[in-house]
């Protein structure tokens, strides 16, 4: 599955923070974690990067597609976890 032109500039906006706000079953989960993923490529070190949900559940999803995503880079994948 691909972003939409929309999502894809969410993941990519560069030089200022982002706020992902959309209703349910839009992708914003999906934005976060690629977004994380982009900064982490981008040479940010993932133990400075802040993302917030709404709800627990919503966090637990968060982490869970990001240890995915990580799984073959174990070092990341842990600092992640943390």
């Amino acid at each position: 599955m691909q972003l939409s032109p929309e999502q894809s500039r969410a993941v990519t906006r560069s030089g200022q923070d982002s706020c992902c706000v959309a209703g349910p079953g839009s992708g914003k989960t999906r934005v976060l974690v690629e977004r994380f993923a982009w900064l982490v490529g981008s040479g940010i070190d993932p133990e400075s990067i802040l993302a917030i949900t709404f709800t627990e559940k919503a966090a637990r999803e968060l982490k869970s597609r990001l240890a995915a995503r990580f799984q073959s880079d174990p070092t990341t994948r842990q600092r992640i976890e943390r």
